[in-house]
């Protein structure tokens, strides 16, 4: 504001109120600026021009600097006092919140594909996993049938040469030279036989080395499984080359073309690992965004808490404290029994409901999945069922479970937003809209 309105302002009070009554104006939405999406009026001009909202606070500026007439420049001046102060920032609230739509939007499509990418790509690994069990199972079984048809070929073998052996033996003139080829031929078949036993403990080792890779490529998948990302389908391509490559490396002939497709395996192995690097880096750039997404979202809750606590229960929108003991299943089992013992067992149960140390819940395993549930055969569940009604019972189960779902450690009840007529846990959403809907009944309640 230039020096000569600051003058104006202070020396005139009918310029005063002209100016105080345009801002009351436009600011209760009497008078309005904003038609159509960056398209605003002045509405103290006859010639319905269009500006855009930095178009219409230099021209509100100017009428106020140097027009002459005075109704005119304090209508102006009021005019630039509200685009600066209440319209900049409701325009700036309407863009972040387009902006935080657009983000949750995208968010849930591209969950969606990766999702679909990753289901399909875990079938195919599977599959591919499958087939090379198949064929490593068939090759071991083939090279065992071989060797056990081959102990029996060297097996009768030396049975023969025994049963030669003690016919000569039986001779009384033994010739030297059979003698010795004798002796050369149990000898040669010695070789063999621990030639071939050694064979049969390299295959057995090859099988053990298959099974062990077997178990890593179980483990693989089950991480795999963890990820919904690109991530994911990265993974499971390497892993199925690397598998692809250490079977052929024990299973296939040292030919040329093996060899060949061996080294074109492992350049595109290297090319995908180098694709998974860059993926892990967008990935945790994405989770940085999200947590700071879900913080601002958790300052916001926090907010409309504190600007709510001093709402009327029977509103539709308020506050419940989570884990707090309702004491009117209590008040009315002491008119039932016309007794006060009912009233003092308020007080205990809520002592034991802060105490961190009793916890009756128990972990159980359905299907694979654990969960979390009450232990109906704590001493002071038990207890509880036995002394009282069952509106009392589940009062203080209510109370327990919310302290172990809101505040585990601190056990104090906590405040949190409430929908009290569908006697449920509020949104965000559902706040925000009862407390401008407050907002706006205040004004015109004002106005009026």
């Amino acid at each position: 504001m230039s020096q000569q309105r600051v003058e104006t302002s202070n020396s005139d009070p009918e310029f005063e109120g002209y100016k105080y009554k345009s801002y009351e104006e436009l600011r209760d939405g009497r008078v309005n600026v904003k038609f159509a999406e960056n398209i605003f009026r002045c509405p103290y001009c006859r010639d319905g021009r269009d500006y855009t909202y930095p178009d219409l606070l230099r021209h509100a500026s100017w009428i106020a600097i140097n027009s002459t007439e005075l109704k005119e420049k304090a209508r102006h001046m009021g005019l630039e006092e509200y685009l600066e102060i209440d319209l900049h920032v409701q325009l700036l609230s309407e863009e972040k919140s387009k902006k935080s739509e657009e983000i949750r939007r995208w968010g849930d499509s591209h969950m969606a594909t990766v999702m679909d990418l990753r289901e399909a790509m875990i079938v195919k690994f599977n599959s591919d996993v499958k087939m090379m069990q198949v064929k490593a199972n068939e090759q071991l079984k083939k090279i065992t049938l071989e060797y056990e048809q081959s102990i029996l070929l060297l097996e009768d073998r030396e049975r023969e040469l025994r049963d030669r052996e003690r016919r000569l033996r039986t001779r009384e003139a033994i010739n030297e030279s059979e003698k010795m080829e004798l002796d050369n031929d149990k000898i040669m078949n010695e070789l063999l036989i621990l030639e071939q036993k050694k064979a049969h403990e390299r295959v057995l080792k090859l099988a053990d080395d298959q099974k062990r890779e077997k178990l890593k490529l179980q483990h693989r998948i089950i991480k795999l499984q963890k990820n919904l990302d690109d991530k994911g389908r990265l993974e499971l391509e390497i892993n199925r080359m690397k598998g692809a490559i250490e079977v052929r490396e024990r299973i296939i002939d040292e030919d040329f073309h093996a060899r060949k497709k061996l080294e074109l395996l492992e350049e595109d192995l290297k090319k995908k690992e180098g694709e998974l690097e860059g993926l892990e880096e967008l990935n945790q750039a994405l989770i940085i965004k999200e947590r700071l997404t879900n913080s601002d979202l958790q300052e916001a809750r926090k907010e409309l808490i504190l600007a709510l606590k001093d709402n009327n229960a029977r509103a539709r929108i308020g506050l419940k404290r989570m884990g707090e003991l309702d004491e009117k299943p209590f008040l009315a089992a002491a008119k039932k029994y016309r007794s006060v013992k009912a009233i003092k067992s308020s007080s205990l149960w809520e002592e034991r409901l802060r105490d961190p140390s009793w916890h009756p819940f128990k972990i159980i395993t359905i299907n694979g999945d654990s969960k979390e549930i009450l232990d109906e055969e704590d001493d002071h569940i038990t207890s509880l069922k036995d002394e009282c009604d069952e509106d009392v019972c589940n009062a203080v189960v209510t109370a327990l479970k919310e302290l172990n779902e809101y505040n585990p450690a601190g056990r104090y009840p906590v405040a949190e937003l409430w929908h009290n007529k569908e006697k449920r846990k509020a949104t965000l959403k559902e706040g925000l809209e009862y407390l401008l809907k407050q907002w706006k009944k205040h004004t015109q309640h004002g106005r009026g």
